[in-house]
């Protein structure tokens, strides 16, 4: 009894003369640095740095507005090919729902990047994605609110046969915007590291 009262007592010591010293009991581990490729950032002043990632930052915020649409337009042509096939008791989608909270909001969202005021970067996305737009556009200029049916026919048979629009040309256009915004960065930091 009276060796378990001393083992406390010299625990509880060792306790407090680490709390008043500031070290612990257990080894500190060393905080890690910084990664390698932040190593290598930091080489070069900041404003080199924010020069260098400006574009690059406007282009992969463009391209995930891209995918946001693309995505969009996909899905409602899907939720439209649903509802054609098993009908909207069954999928539980009404095509005049899909049409107008995914395609025609989708539609306007590529018009307002299109606006002069937009930047260039978000231009490029909405010119990359005009041409769906102008043929939603067509077809409801064609066919109207009154049938819904056939709009969505023709909207989800048009993106069937423009498939590779979508898988080939759209991630080649977008590694293409990629490299250019990677191009321009490089000649922002040189002209900020010269100091021009």
């Amino acid at each position: 009894w009276q060796q378990q009262e001393r083992t406390r007592q010299q625990q509880s010591a060792l306790v407090q003369s680490s709390a008043t010293s500031g070290t612990a009991t257990r080894a500190n581990p060393r905080p890690p640095g910084p990664s390698l490729p932040v190593q290598l950032l930091m080489i070069f002043p900041s404003p080199i740095v924010q020069a260098f990632l400006w574009p690059v930052h406007n282009c992969l915020l463009s391209l995930w507005m891209a995918i946001i649409l693309v995505i969009s337009l996909v899905s409602g042509a899907w939720r439209c090919l649903q509802t054609l096939i098993w009908g909207a008791r069954r999928t539980g989608i009404a095509l005049r729902t899909v049409w107008q909270s995914e395609i025609q909001d989708a539609t306007q969202a590529i018009h307002s990047l299109c606006q002069p005021y937009q930047a260039i970067s978000c231009r490029l996305v909405g010119l990359v994605l005009l041409p769906i737009s102008t043929i939603v556009g067509i077809f409801r200029g064609i066919l109207g609110d009154s049938s819904v049916t056939l709009t969505s026919m023709g909207f989800t048979m048009v993106m069937m046969a423009t498939w590779w629009y979508w898988t080939i040309c759209l991630p080649w256009l977008a590694l293409c915007m990629l490299g250019a915004a990677l191009a321009s960065g490089t000649c922002f930091a040189l002209i900020e590291f010269a100091g021009v």
